[in-house]
């Protein structure tokens, strides 16, 4: 009989795999210019790509949430490994730009959306009360993802086309997809195909076989979680706003405080390595700590980061500030997960993470365009102010869901 730690262990490296080689879809902007040339159309036109490609990942997740929770992690990650190198091939032979988003912002933004929402239930699910340290790892493996995948892209695209670097991503991703897979099926069937536990858990409670009891449970929401539930989207939206603005801005926004080429590629990595600071440490912190006190610290950190960007104008404060902003970015997609399955518990997790995570979606639509309205001439003053703003009212909500939610975690086992 294998261990629980053995069974945990395939199971956090095998969700780590999925999210790692699906990060590799934040790696587009090495192919802006490529396609921008190819289709002979202006960078923002092929921007609309990833643009998509978000508001593809951010729906399926929100869509899929039921089959998340019905389906085996397995089943799932191998229908993300058809759909991401499908897309990707489609993409790398597309003879118009039309193809390149049904292939990569349809099927590898979907593949993207079950992948992740797949891995981050399971390490919502089977860690108990290392549950935010499991989480930390599985999203900080996503981050990793374009750390990784940027630097193999860009020497296939020195040695070849960009269709060709598309047909190698496709190899790669549909490999690591499906070792992926196959290490979640393991840990399942070493825990006797209940890898969430949600049969032991029943069983312990006195077993319920018509499933009556869970049927009343979550058929309907109460006040009160309503209200959490909304307190928690809202904070999402709100906290991760400031960060996404500067995610998306942090090359103009390095040249505009008068900084070099190569300081501002390294303000670039430097976000790319804050966030993934962020999600693997604020996620192993906060199962000693809480959750709550560590969203409050990144929005706090994020408020002040915004204030302080428009008068830097030195390397070193401009580099320590973006990287800042990464870790604040980091934390909150470490720890919101973890405290959505804290809160509502763990059965229904795919459904109710998938409503919370449309708080990100939102985000990352409006914060870049934010910031891009209210820039003047490569001064993004406005737009990080506004950004503060968002950043002091997700603070504010983090200290009214404390309060409306109970000190003791709702699902600690």
């Amino acid at each position: 009989m294998t261990s629980a730690p053995r069974e945990r262990a395939r199971l956090l490296i095998g969700g780590a795999s999925v999210n790692l080689c699906l990060g590799s879809l934040f790696a587009w902007s090495l192919f802006v210019e490529p396609l921008a040339a190819a289709f002979e159309a202006t960078a923002a036109t092929i921007s609309t790509v990833f643009s998509a490609a978000v508001a593809v990942f951010a729906t399926i997740v929100l869509v899929s949430g039921r089959t998340v929770d019905r389906w085996p992690p397995a089943r799932t990650v191998l229908a993300a490994a058809v759909c991401a190198p499908l897309g990707l091939l489609v993409a790398a032979r597309a003879p118009s730009l039309a193809w390149v988003v049904v292939g990569y912002s349809g099927l590898f933004g979907v593949a993207n959306g079950l992948g992740y929402a797949s891995a981050v239930a399971v390490a919502s699910r089977c860690f108990g009360r290392r549950r935010g340290f499991a989480v930390g790892v599985v999203v900080g493996a996503y981050a990793a993802g374009p750390l990784v995948a940027s630097p193999v892209i860009t020497a296939l695209l020195a040695r070849a086309d960009w269709r060709a670097a598309m047909v190698a991503l496709a190899v790669g991703v549909g490999v690591v997809l499906t070792v992926g897979a196959a290490l979640l099926g393991a840990g399942e069937r070493a825990a006797g195909g209940d890898p969430t536990g949600a049969g032991e858990r029943q069983r312990a409670a006195g077993g319920d076989p018509t499933g009556a009891g869970e049927r009343h449970a979550t058929s309907g929401p109460t006040a009160r979680a309503r209200s959490a539930g909304l307190l928690l989207w809202s904070a999402f939206l709100l906290g991760t706003l400031p960060a996404l603005l500067v995610v998306a801005h942090a090359a103009p926004m390095a040249r505009g405080a008068g900084l070099g080429a190569a300081a501002t590629g390294a303000a670039v990595a430097l976000v790319g390595a804050g966030n993934l600071i962020g999600r693997t440490g604020g996620g192993w912190l906060s199962d000693r700590t809480g959750r709550v006190p560590g969203l409050r610290a990144a929005t706090v950190g994020l408020a002040a980061c915004c204030l302080m960007l428009p008068v830097a104008r030195a390397a070193v404060p401009v580099l320590v500030l973006v990287t800042m902003v990464g870790v604040g970015y980091g934390v909150q997609s470490a720890l919101v997960p973890a405290l959505t399955a804290d809160m509502f518990g763990t059965d229904n997790f795919g459904v109710i993470y998938g409503r919370v995570f449309t708080g990100w979606g939102v985000a990352g639509l409006a914060g870049p365009q934010i910031g891009a309205r209210l820039s003047d001439g490569g001064d993004f003053g406005d737009g990080l102010l506004v950004g503060a703003a968002a950043a002091a009212a997700a603070f504010g909500l983090h200290t009214w869901l404390g309060r409306a939610i109970p000190a003791t975690t709702a699902d600690p086992s």
